[in-house]
């Protein structure tokens, strides 16, 4: 297995149990993040708080969970579910990578029917 896939699948285990610390350790100081909530969002101390507000926000009604890792050269793409609260989502993050940290991730959500 690739250590980019090994690392998305870090950040992955992060994220769903809510683990800031991990999460942001994989991410290089000036990583950017573009989701449906914001665009271009940076450095990485601004993604981790606006992530801790989502965090909070979703109490103990939170998951995270890839159906599918995939590489292609320096980026990893994750398909996930993901339930927040009454909020279950589905979506893929495409996500950069230079010298072994994430530079920028591209979430793309949509309800879950």
């Amino acid at each position: 297995m690739s250590d980019l896939i090994e690392k998305t699948k870090q950040y992955v285990t992060a994220f769903n149990n809510k683990d800031l610390d991990s999460a942001a350790s994989l991410m290089d100081e000036n990583f950017t993040l573009s989701d449906p909530g914001v665009k271009g969002l940076s450095p990485r101390k601004d993604v981790v708080d606006f992530i801790k507000t989502i965090f909070d926000a979703s109490g103990d009604e939170f998951r995270f969970e890839a159906k599918n890792v995939w590489q292609s050269d320096d980026h990893t793409f994750i398909e996930f579910q993901l339930d927040i609260g009454n909020d279950q989502l589905e979506g893929v993050d495409i996500i950069r990578w230079n010298d072994g940290k994430m530079v920028e991730m591209r979430a793309y959500l949509n309800a879950r029917s």
